[in-house]
């Protein structure tokens, strides 16, 4: 069996979990995993993407083991051509709040402990271009689960 990065193993422990809350209004097919948290064809909305993010050493672990923060962005996207009038607001502010609780101080199963293992999970802001999404008609709110990790040195 060939190994699986740890990035992807996280993301696809956070897709699982996410689609275990089951958001009134999201189907689990709506809970995707992507290179990039891009609307693209194809993606029904809304739906919930998945992507990597940038990783850092965190300077802590052991011998032969270091910890890494692992960040993965979590973006919503719904149609919204625009609408100031809060139409489907409250319940995009809803499933983030919801998603957000699931990770805080959490742990995350990895599919594989052989490389490495999740120690927790918290949240963080994401720098995205929200207002470039809206002209083009989309609503999307973005964070980050910052997974912290000690992974084996290789």
């Amino acid at each position: 069996m060939s190994r699986s990065s740890i990035m992807h193993q996280a993301m696809t422990a956070i897709q699982t979990a996410i689609q275990a809350l089951n958001l009134d209004g999201l189907n689990d097919a709506n809970v995707v995993l992507q290179k990039v948290a891009v609307q693209r064809d194809g993606l029904t909305l809304p739906a919930v993407v998945i992507a990597p993010g940038p990783s850092s050493p965190q300077g802590r672990g052991t011998n032969v083991r270091d910890d890494w923060q692992r960040n993965v962005t979590v973006a919503i996207f719904a149609a919204d051509n625009q609408d100031q009038s809060g139409t489907g607001l409250d319940q995009y502010l809803l499933w983030q709040e919801q998603i957000e609780h699931a990770f805080i101080s959490q742990p995350l199963t990895l599919a594989s402990t052989t490389y490495g293992h999740a120690l927790e999970c918290s949240i963080a802001p994401h720098n995205n271009l929200e207002f470039l999404h809206w002209r083009n008609n989309l609503l999307v709110t973005a964070f980050f689960v910052q997974v912290k990790t000690r992974e084996t040195r290789t």
